[in-house]
């Protein structure tokens, strides 16, 4: 269970430039992280318990449930990396429920937190993790398109 302790740590490093957030699921990767220019803005959700921090280029949701489960590590990583410590957070297999999708599939529009384009979902086709991507660009746009309906996740090409 998530307690106190940790959820403060999670509010003060989801604005922290040093702080990254990364979620990897074979070969698909997420990041968040927060550069020196941003201006990251941050909400809680009181009633659904969901941390929201917003840059001008991405979103970080956390719902900050009784099933997470945070582990702390530390890495020294081999010759001149630097000392690594990290938090991550769990859920039990049994808990996640997000519903699975196996190809590339335009959402629709988004217009949420003052940021607008094409919501697409990238199909990654797990109940516990899911990749999602807003697009501004007309020809990114285009080439999705292009490949609605695939499995893109091993296309090499993509």
């Amino acid at each position: 269970m998530i307690d106190n302790y940790v959820k403060q740590l999670l509010f003060k490093s989801s604005i922290n430039n040093k702080s990254h957030w990364a979620i990897v699921r074979n070969g698909a990767v997420a990041e968040f992280s927060i550069t020196d220019t941003d201006k990251p803005e941050q909400s809680y959700d009181h009633h659904r318990n969901i941390l929201t921090v917003r840059t001008n280029k991405a979103i970080l949701q956390l719902e900050l449930n009784e099933k997470i489960i945070p582990v702390v590590a530390e890495n020294a990583n081999y010759r001149c990396s630097p000392w690594s410590q990290n938090i991550y957070l769990c859920i039990p297999k049994k808990d996640s429920n997000i519903p699975s999708n196996k190809r590339l599939t335009h959402v629709g529009n988004w217009d949420k937190f003052n940021i607008r384009g094409e919501l697409w979902d990238l199909g990654i086709g797990y109940n516990d993790f899911q990749a999602n991507i807003i697009v501004k660009d007309n020809a990114l746009y285009g080439y999705l398109k292009q490949k609605e309906g695939n499995y893109i996740i091993d296309d090499s090409e993509f």
